[in-house]
């Protein structure tokens, strides 16, 4: 009777011990069939989009729970004044490459080719020269001819003057040096430069104090330095230009225009003498000596005339100074290299998503100025998804980085996720308070992460999950 009294307490034992082993294996991982459970819950990293530059926010293109792709532009910088700047370096880029150019190419085609006739128009002349030379010996004989050689002569004596003419002119225009107009532009050009590198040094002295207080990134305040640089060059090669417009002429340009006028002279003297030979061996039948002097004369003038054209072919061929090619080389590279650095500071007005992911949060606006590293958006890296359990301390000496895993979750009941362990906590702490029971809370356990990147893009944060890993 007893016995039977105390079969339905003794059942209901039974029931109540097999739930409590069935609460306690679901809570409590166990390695019976050499592997270790826990669950937890779905969590993708987050990757902060924030701008390398500070400027003001143009346009903001994703809003919150957007799926982007890596490469799509999540938002852009205000470019206006990047822009100017990039479009004023590409044309001072080209003015110094043609400067470049023209410094290595030295003196154009034309002039060279005008030189060479010029030295061509002597050597005839040395011809002709000669010729009169060897006829003069007879050309007294000949009052006809004496005729025509007074004629001539009077001929060159006009040309000898506007040849002088020309010549002292020229000389005239060396000694004034440069137009008080050129002057006034040179003198122009270095006020503005002046001007823009007390801005740029300003701008220097401002950035390196931001830098100071962190405020600015290194990058920026190399790329102020540049800009005071750059300028610095711009004021120097202003005065040069100055200096060189103040100082005048070359010493050997100034040299070659005053020989231009002795040589003019020399030919009108040269001519004159002719004429008076000419005259009067028209008159009274000119020495064959005196003829054959004037003649000479006038072959030597020929020469003088052959040399300096010879000189200035020379000039015209060497090409410009070396130095003047350095310097023009310089400045075309140091231009070149801030327009670079226009180019990569524009190119940092776009912020892109590096990976595949979910907009989290969108924390930025169009029209809100933003510094360097303030965050702009947060995505959810979706293309590496990862789980985290925890593990009790008694199993924390079975699991090894690298062991393997197979995750499933609620929303797919039917698949199976494989992953790996990538990281075990070195130390422990109390279960979090949202995963187990108050009693469970206090026993203390270690954090596991389970990389999950080849499960695609089913898991998504959020989402419970249960893990089986394997140990070894």
């Amino acid at each position: 009777m007893r016995l039977a009294k105390l079969r339905p307490v003794l059942g209901a034992a039974v029931v109540l011990a097999a739930f409590g082993y069935a609460v306690w294996r679901t809570r409590l991982p166990d390695v019976d069939d050499g592997a270790v459970r826990g669950s937890g819950v779905i969590e993708a990293t987050e990757v902060i989009i924030a701008p390398r530059i500070s400027g003001r926010l143009a346009e903001v293109v994703v809003n919150e729970g957007d799926t982007v792709k890596a490469g799509d532009l999540i938002a852009r910088l205000d470019t206006s004044e990047l822009d100017a700047q990039v479009a004023q370096l590409e044309a001072a880029v080209k003015v110094a490459e043609a400067r470049l150019e023209a410094a290595l190419n030295g003196a154009r085609p034309e002039q060279i080719e005008a030189a060479r006739a010029a030295l061509a128009q002597a050597n005839a002349a040395i011809a002709g020269a000669q010729a009169a030379s060897r006829t003069a010996r007879t050309g007294f004989e000949r009052t006809t001819e004496l005729r025509a050689a007074h004629d001539a002569a009077t001929m060159r004596v006009k040309a000898a003057e506007a040849q002088l003419a020309d010549a002292e002119q020229a000389l005239a225009l060396v000694r004034s040096g440069a137009r008080s107009r050129q002057v006034d532009q040179a003198r122009a050009a270095v006020q503005q430069a002046e001007v823009a590198l007390r801005k740029a040094e300003t701008d220097l002295r401002r950035v390196e104090g931001l830098s100071r207080d962190g405020a600015v990134s290194d990058q920026q305040r190399d790329a102020a330095t540049a800009a005071r640089d750059a300028a610095a060059a711009q004021l120097n090669q202003a005065k040069a230009a100055l200096a060189d417009l103040e100082a005048g002429a070359r010493p050997e340009e100034l040299r070659r225009a005053e020989l231009a006028v002795v040589q003019a002279k020399a030919n009108l003297e040269a001519a004159r003498l002719a004429e008076r030979s000419a005259a009067e061996a028209l008159s009274d039948r000119l020495s064959p000596r005196s003829a054959l002097d004037a003649a000479n004369t006038t072959l030597q003038t020929a020469r003088a005339q052959a040399r300096a054209a010879r000189a200035q072919l020379d000039l015209l061929l060497a090409g410009t100074r070396p130095e003047e090619v350095r310097a023009a080389t310089e400045q075309s590279q140091q231009t070149r290299e801030t327009l670079r650095l226009a180019r990569v500071q524009r190119s940092h007005c776009f912020l892109y998503a590096p990976t595949n992911g979910v907009v989290k949060t969108r924390m930025a606006e169009p029209g809100e100025t933003v510094t360097i590293g303030s965050p702009v958006a947060v995505l959810l890296d979706s293309t590496r998804p990862w789980l985290r359990v925890f593990i009790p301390e008694s199993r924390y000496g079975l699991i090894k980085i690298g062991d393997r895993a197979t995750v499933t979750a609620d929303s797919f009941p039917n698949r199976q996720f494989e992953g790996r362990v990538v990281e075990i906590a070195s130390e422990a702490e109390f279960t979090p308070k949202n995963v187990q029971s108050p009693e469970e809370r206090v026993k203390l356990v270690f954090g596991v992460k389970i990389d999950l990147r080849n499960a695609g893009d089913a898991l998504k944060p959020g989402m419970p999950a249960d893990a089986v890993i394997a140990v070894r």
